[in-house]
């Protein structure tokens, strides 16, 4: 009984030491700017700090910070329309 409660407690902090930290992806850094427009016409309750815009919808997303994980979600306005940029049209 001895031995084994010796070796549970030596193995937890072994294992506890491999864990794993989870990162934010890159477009997530604050410290990317945000255009003055887009905060002006964001909606309230919404991490503007933590603001990005994704590449493939040309859309700002937030991290969002639950009970649980950080989520990514989109940025919206006041009326819960989604904040995107318009790419100029190729001629």
């Amino acid at each position: 009984m001895i031995k084994r409660s010796a070796a549970v407690f030596t193995l937890i902090p072994l294992v506890s030491a491999c864990a794993v930290t989870m990162t934010e992806p890159e477009a997530a850094s604050p410290t990317r700017s945000i255009p003055e427009e887009v905060i002006a016409i964001a909606g309230p309750n919404q991490d503007i700090m933590s603001a990005f815009l994704r590449p493939d919808d040309n859309c700002f997303w937030y991290m969002h910070n639950g009970p649980v994980e950080r989520t990514p979600l989109p940025l919206r306005t006041s009326d819960s329309r989604h904040i995107c940029i318009q790419q100029p049209a190729e001629t």
